[in-house]
């Protein structure tokens, strides 16, 4: 990659309805269900990024995403 010295890749991304509590936790990235975005599920382009969703964050996205 041009102007990086090193290339650091993705790691698990946890997606949650409130992430009060979780983003002090250096160890994964933590997303909230109304701020994600498709370059946190598919960072630089490459799709297949681990990510577990919480059951309220699922319940969050049908919400936003149903059909009308």
């Amino acid at each position: 990659m041009r102007g990086r010295k090193y290339k650091k890749t993705a790691g698990l991304l946890l997606v949650v309805s409130k992430a009060d509590k979780l983003k002090g936790i250096k160890a994964f990235d933590v997303r909230e269900a109304r701020e994600l975005t498709l370059s946190d599920l598919a960072p630089g382009g490459v799709p297949g990024r681990l990510t577990i969703f919480s059951h309220p964050a699922i319940l969050e996205l049908q919400e936003r995403f149903k059909e009308k």
